[in-house]
């Protein structure tokens, strides 16, 4: 019979050292949703650039000045032709809350560049990314956003997208029926992510519905 094998083994040799002249492997893009495949999340996805000098306090407070930043500006488009004493606000108005998780990372009181901003609806979600990014599938908040507020100007390449909803309590002919294709809403008048949407006239905006002014005159004698 053959002798027995020794325990453990020859050591096998190491690896050969990778060719330094040659770029190294490419990483598997990420694939990002569209607002199509994304119609049932109220959720986006935020990141940030890493930032190895900024230490975890800085990078904490930042997210939360993001999610006040985003939050405001919910607030002003809804406030743009209002009245000083009518102006809607998110400490009234629940629709036009928004909340930060920022996950922790595997080491103590750290915490990623990335989090996760939830709206209270899809459609306060998509206003605020087409405002933000100028597209409702997402991108990098436009400079000029964030050119305003002092700590927040000098941030750069702040990535917003969509993040995976929670679609299994619904089928996918009833997501397609609560929201149409991004497409088919750009020539809308009622919906909130169409370019043509008169946003002045909206008095508020609820989770599966908004209140607005019709379009158009009030009575006979309003012009």
């Amino acid at each position: 019979p053959p002798p027995p094998p020794i325990m453990g083994g020859p050591i096998p040799p190491p690896p050969p050292p990778r060719d330094m002249t040659q770029p190294p492997p490419a990483k598997k893009a990420r694939n990002r949703l569209t607002e199509a495949e994304a119609s049932d999340s109220t959720t986006l996805f935020l990141h940030l650039p890493p930032n190895p000098s900024s230490p975890t306090p800085n990078l904490s407070h930042t997210m939360e000045s993001i999610r006040l930043f985003v939050q405001s500006t919910l607030e002003q488009i809804l406030n743009t032709d209002g009245e000083e004493d009518n102006k809607v606000s998110a400490k009234d108005e629940p629709a036009l809350q928004v909340t930060l998780r920022h996950p922790p990372s595997a080491y103590p009181n750290t915490f990623k560049n990335y989090g996760f901003l939830n709206f209270a609806s899809h459609a306060a979600a998509s206003m605020a990314l087409a405002t933000l990014t100028d597209c409702t599938d997402g991108g990098y908040i436009l400079r000029d956003k964030l050119a305003p507020h002092v700590t927040l100007r000098q941030l750069q390449n702040v990535s917003l997208h969509w993040a995976k909803g929670d679609n299994s309590s619904m089928k996918k002919e009833e997501q397609n029926k609560r929201y149409p294709p991004a497409d088919t809403r750009k020539d809308c008048w009622f919906c909130l992510a169409s370019p043509t949407c008169e946003r002045h006239l909206i008095i508020s905006v609820g989770k599966s519905c908004y209140t607005a002014l019709p379009r158009g005159s009030l009575d006979t004698h309003h012009v």
